[in-house]
């Protein structure tokens, strides 16, 4: 059986091995992609440290592109928009495959049905492996939502599709619209700048962001922007905030600048923290909503995919890999990703 080399993650902070492992040919309804380009998302530099636990030992990355290497038997040679699927397209998948029949799928949340399988997030056997986008291919699973990329849209702005872009995307639908609404977005970085030109596309009235990073708020405006501020000189009323940071300190602030009737959606808050201090009776009297969201559905995947073929040039997507690293040095990607917090490090398979 041929052999490639994967990149695998042990329990203990900051051991990673880059390995030989056998590639099974794909199964079933499996299809086999050459992976191309992975970017570190938050949460794998979260493990790596840490300070957020996975099955173990595992393959990080699922913020991932690739090329369609093979095909088992029963896959599927159409992707999730109904166009046709062939060896050497450039393809992107959901970072979840569930069960299409499940009660959670069919209420739209595909992402907590039961059975879930998680790219970048399973644990590595002899049996189950090549699901994350720190290998040189990935085994795509029955149930995955996997969707062809324009070929135009560079490697490492397609890679970001199944994760930031398409939670952003989640995040804007449960806002309820955005044309004509004063937005606050808490937090420049990958999420929010990408919040950023998601609501200067959908017609929003103004966007301000908080950031206390100067180099973050300088950037945000290059994606849409209207006012940036660091986060203690922030005044005014808005009528969303998105608040991406996930800090405590940050959702409960930016909590005060909500208008009456105002929303904020949180979606940055996927690890460990301290409970919140909030004032129910601000809630009750100013009418104000919160929705949290954790990964994305189908629509939102569709239509993040979607927003980076017709806007990739228009914002500057390919800014936020800061730098980038072969396969071979993913242990320096991501020592220099958890000490230097670019907005992403790249690593090209």
């Amino acid at each position: 059986m041929k052999k490639a080399k994967a990149a695998i993650f042990d329990a203990g902070p900051g051991t990673i091995r880059l390995q030989s492992v056998e590639l099974p040919h794909p199964q079933g309804k499996e299809i086999r992609v050459k992976n191309a380009y992975t970017t570190l998302c938050s949460s794998d530099l979260k493990t790596y440290s840490g300070d957020r636990k996975e099955a173990n030992p595992t393959i990080l990355g699922h913020e991932v592109c690739g090329i369609i290497d093979s095909f088992g038997p029963d896959a599927p040679r159409q992707d999730e928009n109904g166009q046709v699927i062939n060896q050497g397209d450039l393809v992107t998948w959901a970072v979840f495959a569930s069960p299409k029949d499940d009660p959670q799928s069919g209420a739209g949340r595909p992402q907590k049905a039961k059975g879930l399988f998680k790219y970048g997030h399973e644990r590595h056997t002899s049996a189950c492996s090549w699901h994350g986008g720190l290998a040189e291919y990935t085994i795509l699973r029955p149930d995955s939502l996997v969707l062809k990329v324009k070929k135009e849209v560079p490697l490492p702005v397609a890679a970001l599709a199944n994760c930031a872009v398409a939670t952003m995307v989640g995040a804007l639908r449960i806002a309820d619209g955005l044309m004509g609404r004063h937005v606050l977005v808490s937090g420049a970085g990958t999420l929010g700048l990408v919040g950023c030109a998601l609501c200067k596309a959908a017609g929003a009235a103004s966007i301000t962001v908080a950031e206390p990073d100067e180099h973050r708020r300088a950037m945000s405006r290059q994606f849409g922007a209207d006012k940036v501020f660091a986060p203690e000189q922030l005044s005014g009323a808005f009528d969303l905030v998105f608040e991406t940071s996930g800090m405590p300190s940050s959702m409960e602030n930016t909590l005060e600048t909500l208008a009456i009737g105002g929303k904020a959606i949180w979606v940055g808050a996927v690890f460990p923290q301290r409970k919140l201090n909030l004032s129910a009776e601000q809630l009750i009297r100013k009418l104000h909503t919160i929705k949290g969201l954790h990964n994305y559905n189908r629509a939102d995947f569709i239509q993040a995919v979607g927003f980076l073929e017709q806007f990739h040039s228009q914002f500057p997507f390919e800014k936020l890999i800061q730098r980038e690293f072969p396969l071979s040095e993913v242990t320096q990607a991501f020592e220099y990703a958890t000490s230097e917090k670019p907005f992403r490090a790249g690593v090209r398979i």
